[in-house]
């Protein structure tokens, strides 16, 4: 998939082929002294639901969730990478497999940022343990080459902070919907808390 993905996460905001797609960037902050106090403030108050929602899923996480908050805004100020498209949401369940191989689905929440947030969005999900070391090979197949460790951290950090963000802010949720079963999935996965426990140490939180 990482391989599939390549072509993609080479295409920048200048490339001709996305000139007047009008990608929104992933994660942009908000003007002012504290650009990403916005989604600091909604991680923080979402943080709450989803600890509500899947008590027993959130129950190792809750306290390295709670310690991505306080560093939130540092975390997610790195404004230095070269933007470049991404899928957005990409897991299993947007992907079908063929004889050609495989061919990712719902592209809605494409945008322009950093390629590792969809590495990280599949690692969340992967069915095999995930640590920083898988990911930095998955980013050599995707083409991505010789990845920062503390850019895969934070990638890491920050992908999980917004699918918490994003699946607290649906409503409902029923135990029978596609989403409560992606965010059971991803909580309850049994090395989740391993992986960010060891994004949080590469940065130094």
């Amino acid at each position: 998939l990482a391989r599939a993905m390549a072509p993609t996460w080479t295409l920048g905001e200048r490339d001709p082929r996305v000139a007047g797609l009008e990608l929104p960037r992933w994660g942009r902050g908000t003007p002012g002294h504290r650009p990403h106090h916005r989604r600091a403030d909604r991680f923080q108050r979402r943080l709450v639901v989803m600890s509500d929602r899947f008590p027993a899923e959130t129950r190792e996480q809750l306290p390295l969730l709670a310690r991505i908050e306080a560093g939130f805004e540092t975390i997610a100020g790195d404004d230095s990478i070269d933007p470049r498209v991404v899928h957005g949401d990409l897991h299993g369940d947007n992907v079908v497999f063929d004889a050609v191989g495989p061919r990712v689905l719902d592209w809605q929440t494409t945008s322009l940022g950093d390629p590792l947030n969809d590495i990280a969005r599949l690692g969340l999900e992967s069915r095999e343990p995930t640590t920083l070391d898988e990911l930095a090979r998955w980013c050599e197949i995707g083409g991505l080459g010789d990845v920062d460790p503390r850019r895969i951290a934070r990638a890491v950090l920050l992908v999980h902070a917004g699918f918490v963000t994003g699946m607290a802010g649906r409503p409902g949720l029923a135990p029978d919907d596609r989403d409560h079963r992606i965010a059971a999935r991803i909580l309850g996965r049994p090395d989740g808390a391993s992986m960010i426990e060891e994004a949080l140490a590469t940065l130094g939180r």
